[in-house]
Formats: C-alpha cells, sequence, structure tokens
C-alpha cells in the first residue's frame, strides 16, 4: 500500500479542466476552479484518492481549506474548493453523469467526497 501511495503521488497529474479540454469543446461556460486529477497516463488514476498527501497538495494548489471531489471515473477524480453547493445536488450530478455518460466497467462510485483538514470523508446518498 505504502508503495501505491507513493507512486500515486509520484505520477499525479493536476490541470484545469479547461485546459484539458482547451481546443476540444468551448470551455467558455465551463465552471471556473474545476480541476481534473489523475496520474501521467490517464489510466487508472482514480486511486490518487487513498494518497491523502496528493490531495492535501490538490487543496492548496486550489487554495481550498474544504475541497470537494467528484468521482468522474476509474480514471480521474474532479476537484474544486467546497463553494457550498448543495450536497444533494452534487450527488444528484454525480448519479447522472454515471448513468448517462459514464461505461459502467469504468464507473467508481455514486459518491460525493469532501477533503479537509486531512481526512477525506464520502457523503453517501441514502435513499
Amino acid at each position: 500500500m505504502a508503495c501505491a501511495k507513493r507512486n500515486a503521488v509520484e505520477q499525479m497529474e493536476f490541470q484545469s479542466m479547461a485546459a484539458a479540454l482547451s481546443g476540444l469543446v468551448p470551455t467558455d461556460d465551463m465552471e471556473p476552479g474545476l480541476y481534473i486529477l489523475s496520474n501521467q497516463q490517464k489510466c487508472y488514476g482514480a486511486g490518487i484518492l487513498l494518497a491523502k498527501e496528493a490531495l492535501q497538495e490538490v487543496a492548496g494548489r486550489i487554495h481550498a481549506a474544504r475541497m470537494v471531489v467528484l468521482p468522474s471515473s476509474v480514471h480521474e477524480v474532479l476537484c474544486l474548493a467546497d463553494g457550498g453547493m448543495e450536497s444533494d445536488e452534487l450527488l444528484s450530478m454525480v448519479c447522472s453523469i454515471n448513468a448517462s455518460v459514464v461505461e459502467p466497467e469504468d464507473r467508481l462510485t455514486d459518491n460525493v467526497y469532501y477533503f479537509e483538514d486531512g481526512r477525506l470523508e464520502a457523503l453517501v446518498s441514502v435513499e
């Protein structure tokens, strides 16, 4: 586990969503402050969730006392500073995107995570 975490941190890739999609789709209306966190290969990079050091680095880089982590797929997660968006809205958005866009074999979870004070906590839907 220690080796996997070390590798995750060493292979971490972090970029804004706008930069990642620049030239592919219009980014004018894209949510500012939304970042993609994965590995350099962009393959099975969502394991970065296990590396608190990496999450702490990202939270610092985006100046977030509390960071929202949205599982995009097994390949990446999305991060943004907590702006007070309702938890139910976040859960609904993740579930909807997973059901309509993400291939079943690439789905990680329908949970939303918060990273604060070095802790990652899942917000689990209670439907």
